[in-house]
């Protein structure tokens, strides 16, 4: 029983000191904090791209990568220290949520319309059974 806990003792604590070596990196520990305009709680991220006229982060909170136009970072930072950002070469980026409200409330409307049409078919059939057994019933 002893010889078999000495391979296990010695692969949990190699397994346990690559996970303390990988939690201490730098590349994984990095968190950025992005400061918006019209927004007064900055925003965490562990992942920062600038690929110009988008920044692109993911959200500590989420699996998901977002982006936002240059023009609406104020400041980011690393670390506590500011980085650079890249010159926006855009002075507005147009907002495409009128587009995307649109979309939305088309489909919505679509799927509303077929709805009231599948429950008009349904109405009409019930009348028709309901008219076809009092008819065969006398």
């Amino acid at each position: 029983m002893a010889m078999r806990a000495v391979p296990r003792l010695a692969i949990g604590l190699a397994v346990s000191f690559a996970l303390l070596g990988a939690a201490a990196s730098p590349a994984i520990a990095q968190e950025y904090t992005i400061h918006l305009h019209g927004h007064t709680e900055p925003l965490k991220a562990s992942f920062y791209a600038e690929e110009p006229p988008w920044i692109f982060f993911r959200d500590d909170d989420s699996q998901y990568i977002f982006a936002v136009g240059c023009d609406r970072v104020r400041q980011v930072e690393r670390g506590g220290a500011a980085i650079p950002p890249a010159p926006c070469p855009v002075e507005r980026l147009p907002t495409t949520m009128p587009r995307v409200y649109l979309g939305i409330m088309d489909l919505e409307a679509k799927r509303l319309d077929d709805s009231i049409a599948r429950l008009r078919e349904q109405t009409r059939s019930y009348a028709q059974a309901v008219i076809g057994t009092f008819a065969a019933t006398g």
